[in-house]
């Protein structure tokens, strides 16, 4: 069960401030053919938590870090970020992360490493989001 709440607590962390009924919520899950995406409003918190265990016992999934205004997985579909992120595919940035000034928020394992959340005091406009996240890979 803190597995399922911890899950929930992610989903919200990310989800902000973002009005429950007018954004959504991307899952992107892995099938043999390719990639499939579902979305969800942003209020259904518990059945995206739902999904993703779901689907994860069979398959890749990943959950779209920023809400978005529409059903689409495009950049122009974001509405704002509450987190910057990094993948972190080896020791080597798990470590560079480890030590950089200012902790990440959460740490989830991914299929070929981790990935590093730092949650922000306030929502950012998508653009300076991606700023941040380059420089923050960088």
């Amino acid at each position: 069960m803190t597995e399922f709440n911890d899950l929930n607590l992610f989903l919200a962390a990310l989800a902000g401030p973002a009005h429950p009924d007018q954004c959504y919520r991307e899952i992107r899950y892995r099938v043999p053919n390719g990639m499939r995406q579902k979305f969800l409003p942003i209020a259904e918190t518990e059945e995206a938590a739902r999904l993703i265990r779901k689907l994860g016992t069979t398959t890749d999934v990943f959950a779209g870090v920023a809400p978005r205004t529409r059903q689409a997985g495009t950049a122009d579909a974001v509405a704002f970020s509450c987190a910057l992120w990094a993948d972190l595919d080896d020791l080597a940035a798990l470590q560079a992360a480890e030590s950089f000034p200012y902790p990440f928020s959460m740490l989830i394992r991914s299929g070929t490493g981790h990935h590093a959340y730092w949650v922000l005091d306030s929502p950012n406009d998508p653009k300076v989001a991606v700023r941040a996240n380059r420089r923050l890979a960088h």
